[in-house]
């Protein structure tokens, strides 16, 4: 079989080429992020997050609630589902 063309040979497609030469931009951004946790823990920003749609959300004036907030409330979700994902790979890569 020829490696070249079998897609699960990634690093035979050149599709790990990018991380070659960017080693130190790596660990630049791998700083970054573990000083953002350092900071608050994911679960509190994504409590912060949550608290601050539900008390938009349970507002006498819901009725008020525009398209443009409402796109609002979807960016705080997604958001905060970055913010898990992001927690648990830096969790993950904090083990090694």
């Amino acid at each position: 079989m020829n490696t070249l063309q079998n897609p699960a040979n990634k690093e035979a497609n050149g599709e790990n080429r990018s991380i070659i030469g960017n080693e130190q931009a790596l660990i630049r951004q791998f700083e970054i992020i573990r000083q953002f946790f350092q900071t608050d823990d994911g679960c509190e920003i994504i409590a912060s997050l949550h608290a601050m749609v539900e008390n938009f959300l349970f507002t006498e004036n819901l009725a008020n609630v525009t398209p443009i907030m409402r796109e609002r409330i979807v960016s705080q979700l997604r958001v905060a589902t970055f913010v898990a994902e992001l927690e648990r790979s830096y969790n993950e890569l904090n083990k090694y």
